[in-house]
């Protein structure tokens, strides 16, 4: 695996075509990348005219817990912004990591609103689990 540096740019590309933007992932969604991951950069990206967000995750090969926190993010402002949100590219592997710490992939489960509630809630069920 090539070791790339992101250094000063996004780890999202992102494209806006008729009311849809569609983000994909071009580095590991891991807490270590976790300031990459910013998802303020959306606000920009947003037109009057943006009816839903598309993530596609086809790309996402190293991830960790962090990545259910961008995905429950992401959950929240399209929900705040009343936007839809849209998972392609869930790979089963993916999908069965989505479910056991995330709830479903489709984004139905209740989530504890902000980042570092999110994080700690998570951590607590895991811990509680484990």
């Amino acid at each position: 695996m090539k070791n790339k540096s992101h250094k000063g740019s996004t780890y999202f590309n992102s494209s806006l075509t008729e009311g849809e933007l569609k983000l994909s992932f071009t580095a590991p969604v891991t807490l270590e990348n976790s300031e990459g991951y910013n998802i303020d950069f959306i606000e920009k990206e947003i037109k009057n005219n943006i009816r839903i967000i598309t993530c596609n995750l086809s790309d996402v090969k190293e991830y960790d817990s962090f990545l259910i926190l961008l995905l429950n993010n992401l959950s929240d402002f399209c929900k705040r912004n009343e936007f839809g949100l849209n998972k392609i590219g869930i790979t089963p592997r993916l999908a069965k990591f989505i479910e056991m710490f995330g709830g479903k992939p489709d984004g139905t489960n209740k989530i504890p609103t902000g980042f570092c509630e999110n994080y700690f809630s998570h951590v607590g069920q895991l811990t509680l689990t484990g």
